[in-house]
């Protein structure tokens, strides 16, 4: 949130649709091939022993924040914006978006997202 006052000019709009999923790059991303058994089920925790030692090989060098993400609900993420000197101009809730899907199966991935409009103060 920093990086985007920093970036703006002031009176500059941050705009954003999305989850509030706030991560670090992907740079520890699990690949498919990093699992132990091929595949993973809800139970499957990723940063335990379904991993193999290829994905922990190729990721030890990193920072472990990497490996990791935050959510934040709604009221902390408008919180944490408005401390960084922007002020809410537009905010609207659940909002049903796509974030993956497959055409050749049935898997679909869909969050209730937060639309907010942010300015920012000089």
């Amino acid at each position: 949130l920093i990086t985007i006052y920093h970036m703006l000019e002031n009176g500059g709009l941050f705009v954003s649709i999305g989850p509030l999923m706030w991560h670090w790059s992907g740079h520890g991303a699990v690949l498919p091939d990093d699992l132990a058994n091929g595949s993973m089920n809800e139970t499957s925790n990723v940063q335990g022993d379904f991993i193999n030692a290829k994905h922990k090989q190729r990721t030890e060098h990193l920072d472990q924040r990497y490996l990791q993400s935050v959510d934040f609900t709604w009221e902390e993420t408008r919180a944490l914006i408005v401390n960084c000197g922007f002020e809410i101009l537009e905010e609207e809730f659940d909002i049903r978006t796509r974030y993956t899907s497959d055409a050749m199966s049935m898997k679909k991935v869909d969050y209730d997202c937060v639309f907010f409009v942010a300015r920012k103060i000089a």
